[in-house]
């Protein structure tokens, strides 16, 4: 039961009910669920004969990230079409061979590059929107041939559309536009190709639970966002963003932690490669999720894919 089931006067005797058995405010409050600041803000509105007028306060917000179940591909920053466009065919051909039906691919974000909207000054005439467009819309028809279910996340490459029109054009509305590029060769397959507007989402939550998410933050150093996603939500965590490809465990050894590289080609960017600098380098990788255990993927000899194909 939560708070919000009950009425004020329900609540009042609910209360009473808890100090007859000698429990607590607190008691009843972790009981539903809520704070004892919110436990006693009600029942005193109750008392004072303030009229219910919850939907003066209501913000509307996306619904509540996904909670997926079963063994899923995950796969991110693809910054299309600056792909790694090889190592881009190995997700549904590991999947294929490794994943039981029905399969489903998971993609954290930065599918898009929008360079259209970056607020970084161009350096190079670098991609243009519809070029973007046409090179997802390809890899997604790759890619529905193996999987049954494709649940995609935005990254912050992907909200810059959303940024610069003040949240008007969401990543929704930006992931339309693929699927009916091509003519809308597409767009049968929408049932089957989800959107979110939150950059995260969970995996097996009520078993074995991970966290999937295009971290906001990063770090020069592997592993490190990673780590701490873990220990602040007390989960094991594949996170992209920062296009660093390695898998450990956190700080307390009670977490799977991994950084998920990437379908990026470093060598197409044209921030990377026009000028000398000492910046982190970047692995291409992908992860899969197996009977709740992490395979990380990424080129040789950080997997011996005669093993695995």
């Amino acid at each position: 039961m939560e708070i919000h089931d009950l009425s004020g006067a329900d609540l009042i005797q609910t209360w009473r009910d808890y100090k007859r058995m000698g429990l607590s405010q607190r008691d009843l409050a972790r009981d539903l669920h809520t704070t004892t600041g919110a436990l006693r803000g009600k029942m005193y509105r109750y008392k004072m004969r303030i009229e219910e007028q919850p939907q003066h306060f209501e913000v509307d917000l996306p619904d509540a990230p996904w909670e997926l179940s079963g063994d899923a591909m995950v796969i991110g920053d693809i910054h299309a079409p600056t792909v790694d466009y090889d190592l881009a065919m190995m997700p549904a051909a590991i999947a294929k061979k490794h994943l039981k039906s029905p399969r489903q691919l998971i993609i954290a974000g930065d599918v898009f590059n929008t360079e259209a909207c970056s607020s970084y000054p161009r350096i190079w005439r670098d991609s243009l929107f519809k070029q973007e467009k046409i090179a997802i819309a390809h890899l997604l028809g790759v890619w529905l041939k193996t999987f049954d279910e494709i649940w995609v996340m935005p990254g912050n490459h992907d909200r810059r559309m959303a940024k610069m029109t003040r949240g008007e054009f969401l990543f929704e509305d930006l992931f339309d536009t693929v699927l009916g590029c091509n003519e809308g060769k597409l767009n049968k397959y929408r049932a089957r190709v989800h959107t979110s507007e939150y950059g995260y989402c969970y995996l097996n939550r009520e078993t074995m639970p991970w966290m999937i998410a295009h971290s906001k933050n990063y770090s020069i150093n592997q592993l490190t966002v990673a780590d701490q996603l873990a220990q602040k939500y007390q989960m094991n965590v594949i996170t992209n963003h920062t296009h660093h490809l390695a898998k450990g465990m956190d700080r307390f050894k009670r977490y799977v932690i991994i950084e998920n590289g990437g379908l990026f080609d470093a060598t197409k960017f044209s921030y990377v490669v026009l000028d000398a600098n000492k910046s982190a380098g970047m692995t291409p990788g992908f992860t899969m999720i197996r009977n709740d255990c992490a395979f990380v993927f990424g080129h040789e000899p950080y997997t011996d894919w005669e093993f695995w194909l």
